[in-house]
């Protein structure tokens, strides 16, 4: 599990920094709009589990929005 976590990390840090690279490739173009990479957590529950009793299993890219 904890080895997950960690990929998941460390895919999430690559593509922040794709989009990071776009926006420094794309400033000085006409109509630039800076895009920006928003994440969630992963949670892994049992369906009669408590949220309270969840632990982290990672991250994931959500959207990239501008």
């Amino acid at each position: 599990m904890s080895f997950y976590t960690s990929l998941t990390g460390l895919n999430a840090a690559t593509k922040e920094m794709a989009v990071t690279s776009n926006n420094i490739a794309n400033t000085q173009t006409t109509g630039f709009k800076r895009s920006q990479a928003q994440f969630s957590d992963i949670f892994a529950t049992m369906p009669s589990g408590k949220a309270a009793a969840a632990s982290g299993g990672g991250t994931t890219l959500d959207a990239v929005s501008q």
